[in-house]
């Protein structure tokens, strides 16, 4: 072990000295659960190294051992079964007689990673990316059961969103079927990993106390997306393409067609907005619900949620009788509705399902008084705005500037802590790390892939931020 380390310290100095040209760095990416909670790296590293010219070698994808292959499936140690085999264990033989590796993980392969870094000193630097370090609530709603044979917290959330769509057929964009395969999977396999990533479980709490934190430098990149879209995680788990959103689309172009059609009558406009912006009311619900409670303070999770679920009950019911006030006219726009108010509500409480282990925060938004800027709207607008009628050209002018530029209202939200939609951002942080970076506007299943460009805030940008060793010797890799 001694050697080791004396082996890699030499290899990060010759990456200081100017001009010295460092062979290929050996680097191990590690997958998460592929298809549920990860799509792997897939063509990230090839795109490092072919496109962006960086000299690595993946130890995992040229193995050609099956006794030293990557196996998620064999879990991390767990301080109750200390001598069981883990995935770290059986690639140990794969770092034998290595030096200075680098090793690059997403999601559960984070965990490996760690585990790895605890057993072997091969590893002289990690980038972990999506990693549930402290669980993951997510991963709790879909697997946990209060007895055997219960329902888990998320299949009541689906429950929920189903009853909504109330037999109407919403097949053609599918959002709920795809998350009830989802969650289905994540709840019934066999698969221990989904277990073991949940908060609490006895393998992270091993990790984090054997030894907190890792003793080799290692990176943080997480992800967030500002408003959760479930159908946007949906299309990046189940589309080759992360960034497509095929499902997304799908429901958007439904509300649109309903909006043209009905792009003269005032009410049925407004049903649509309140359908399409549940989402938005039920982030300031619980900014009014925060400040009843507490007076402007933060209160507990629990008794949030708790009035939460009150005003998702008196909501859904007052947008289910609207809509089917509109039903004989128009059987369509009804079944249109419904789908789209399952997927709003569906979002709403797995968003807010998680936070119960995160945090409630307080703030403001500015947000439209109109759901959008149609001249017959703004003429009501400007209607409303004037105790009588004030000349034509006074009036013309309202219309033209709220045409121009949509009046706005200022309301107090509540924040739900950023998250992947599948993990807090608490939950992907680990004390001592050398570099953080946010992945703005990644979903999970984004997190591991590169977009169409190297901005800040892409996986693209951080990669080469690490590679070109801005964050230190330990993360860098030369170029070819």
């Amino acid at each position: 072990m001694k050697n080791n380390k004396l082996l890699n310290t030499f290899a990060l100095t010759l990456l200081l000295l100017p001009g010295w040209a460092l062979g290929q760095r050996n680097t191990i990416w590690l997958d998460g659960v592929r298809t549920t909670t990860s799509k792997g790296w897939q063509g990230t590293p090839n795109a490092m190294r072919d496109f962006y010219n960086y000299d690595f070698v993946d130890l995992v994808s040229t193995n050609s051992s099956g006794s030293q292959e990557y196996d998620v499936i064999l879990g991390v140690r767990d301080s109750d079964m200390p001598t069981s085999p883990t995935a770290a264990m059986q690639m140990e033989p794969m770092l034998d007689n290595r030096s200075n590796v680098l090793g690059i993980a997403h999601d559960f392969g984070g965990l490996v990673l760690r585990e790895l870094a605890n057993r072997d000193n091969s590893l002289s630097a990690m980038i972990l990316d999506g990693v549930p370090n402290q669980g993951s609530s997510a991963i709790k709603l879909a697997t946990y059961r209060e007895n055997p044979g219960d329902n888990t917290s998320a299949q009541l959330i689906l429950e929920n969103a189903q009853s909504v769509q109330a037999m109407q057929n919403c097949d053609d964009c599918n959002a709920l079927g795809i998350f009830e395969t989802w969650i289905n999977a994540l709840s019934t396999t066999s698969i221990d990993a989904f277990n073991q990533m949940a908060n609490g479980s006895s393998q992270i709490n091993y990790l984090n106390d054997n030894p907190p934190p890792p003793e080799i430098p290692f990176a943080i990149l997480w992800g967030s997306v500002e408003e959760l879209s479930l159908m946007s995680l949906m299309d990046s788990r189940t589309s080759n393409n992360p960034w497509s959103t095929p499902i997304t689309s799908c429901a958007a172009e439904a509300m649109e067609r309903a909006r043209k059609d009905y792009e003269t009558d005032l009410e049925i406009l407004g049903l649509i907005s309140t359908v399409s912006g549940f989402f938005g009311r039920a982030l300031s619900a619980f900014g009014e619900i925060v400040g009843d409670i507490a007076g402007g303070e933060t209160p507990s999770p629990g008794t949030v949620l708790s009035a939460f679920g009150d005003w998702i009950v008196v909501e859904r019911s007052a947008i289910i009788e609207d809509i089917e006030a509109q039903r004989e006219a128009d059987q369509e726009l009804a079944r249109i509705l419904r789908c789209e108010l399952s997927h709003q509500l569906l979002a709403s409480e797995w968003q807010f399902g998680l936070i119960e282990y995160g945090t409630v925060e307080v703030g403001t938004e500015e947000v439209p008084l109109l759901p959008e800027a149609s001249q017959a709207l703004c003429i009501q607008y400007c209607q409303e705005q004037f105790t009588g009628f004030p000349g034509l050209s006074v009036f013309g002018n309202c219309v033209e500037d709220c045409m121009d530029d949509p009046p706005t209202q200022t309301v107090t939200v509540y924040l739900p802590e950023e998250n992947d939609g599948l993990l807090l951002k608490s939950e992907q942080m680990l004390d001592g790390a050398a570099f953080v970076y946010h992945l703005e506007e990644h979903n999970h299943f984004q997190e591991t892939a590169l977009s169409g460009q190297s901005s800040e805030g892409t996986l693209n940008h951080a990669l080469q931020e690490l590679f070109d060793g801005t964050a230190g010797p330990a993360f860098a890799v030369p170029k070819q």
